[in-house]
């Protein structure tokens, strides 16, 4: 079998699981999950939603198209969390600017929201 096929699961066959968009939510796709292993069980129903990436929809990289989207991530290593935030290219070092996604670590990331807050105290 090529590692680039699906292998069907015997309980749930092609089992779907319908694509999002991390920023919006929006379903943006169909993945074909197959047979998909979780910790209790070797075959189980793939989840009816998932994320499977952090590319922007077409949507939202029009919405944010003058902005790079920091996502947090614990480690280079890890997944990302779920916490992200946009803030204008021009404000960026313009090396930064023609990205669209910028990674950012757990405690840097929480340094920057914790400044903004403060000065939105102010």
């Amino acid at each position: 079998m090529s590692k680039d096929s699906i292998r069907l699961s015997e309980k749930h066959g092609l089992n779907p699981s319908m694509l999002q968009c991390f920023y919006c939510g929006e379903t943006i796709g169909i993945a074909l999950v197959g047979k998909y292993r979780t910790k209790d069980d070797p075959d189980a129903e793939a989840p009816k939603y998932m994320c499977n990436s952090v590319e922007p929809c077409d949507a939202c990289k029009e919405k944010y198209k003058d902005y790079v989207l920091m996502v947090e991530k614990p480690d280079v290593d890890s997944n990302p969390t779920g916490r992200w935030f946009a803030i204008k290219k021009e404000v960026l070092n313009s090396a930064y600017r023609n990205t669209p996604v910028a990674f950012m670590l757990t405690e840097d990331f929480n340094k920057v929201l914790s400044d903004f807050n403060h000065h939105e105290e102010v």
